[in-house]
């Protein structure tokens, strides 16, 4: 075969030959170390693709094996030597294929669901969840989505619930409210009389005395209903109410003053 390098030197390196072909020049004798270092890297190069052509046509011709088959005969043995195989029946090769078929139709149907389900409330949202939550087989799953797709969530089943449950905690809450405002009420009631108190004791008098004509007997003192005639119909209220609260303070403190006596017989 002919080929481009000439015949060995001494050190056993092969130069080409158009080397020899060029004129001695100062340049060249400068530049003649750097073509020894490509002489040396482009023969090593060009020996490398001979070598790997050759292998690879006589790899498909069959003489030559694999230099990489020892290398992938040990990786082999190696990965299965890590690997537990377990023999199995056609039984249970049919189980395990029934079991991936029955995982990828529950995934349709979940997606067909999830699809669905953007357009309901969540009360029907939480009735679908519990009706799939409940299924354990594809059918019962196939059976709520078609129910879905019917429109057969309403939401009923949820809020029965939740008004089952927190009935008790609405009537303790309408309980506690009807007790705040009795509270309430008897309080403003109470502010109402300590404020007519305060106008009974602070507040002057504005009542005008009417003579009256004489019928007989002599008067020292007008009553505050005969004097109310002469006031507005707020005022008139509001002296009424305060004389009565005070008539009523007077009945008390003469009941205290003067308990019931006894009286023992005398013999």
């Amino acid at each position: 075969m002919n080929s481009p390098f000439g015949p060995p030197n001494r050190l056993g390196h092969q130069r080409p030959l158009f080397v020899f072909r060029l004129r001695l020049s100062p340049l060249v004798l400068c530049l003649l170390p750097h073509f020894w270092f490509i002489d040396r890297s482009l023969s090593a190069v060009v020996q490398g693709a001979l070598a790997q052509r050759s292998s690879s046509s006589l790899r498909q011709n069959g003489t030559v094996p694999k230099a990489t088959d020892k290398i992938d005969e040990e990786k082999r043995a190696k990965f299965f030597s890590r690997v537990h195989s377990i023999p199995m029946q056609t039984e249970h090769a049919m189980e395990l294929y029934q079991h991936w078929i029955d995982q990828a139709l529950s995934g349709l149907l979940a997606a067909v669901a999830n699809k669905k389900l953007k357009s309901l409330p969540r009360p029907a949202q939480d009735e679908f969840g519990e009706c799939s939550g409940a299924a354990k087989t594809v059918p019962l799953h196939a059976r709520c989505v078609s129910r879905l797709l019917r429109s057969g969530f309403d939401g009923r089943k949820i809020y029965a619930k939740a008004y089952a449950k927190s009935h008790r905690f609405d009537r303790y809450r309408m309980q506690k409210k009807a007790a705040i405002r009795g509270s309430r009420q008897k309080a403003a009631a109470l502010r109402g009389l300590r404020r007519l108190e305060w106008l009974r004791r602070r507040v002057p008098p504005t009542t005008k005395v009417v003579a009256e004509k004489w019928i007989g007997a002599f008067r020292t003192a007008t009553s505050p209903a005969r004097a109310a005639r002469t006031l507005s119909p707020f005022g008139r209220r509001l002296l009424l109410r305060s004389y009565t609260e005070h008539r009523r303070e007077r009945r008390h403190a003469s009941k205290k003053k003067n308990p019931k006596k006894t009286y023992k017989k005398c013999v």
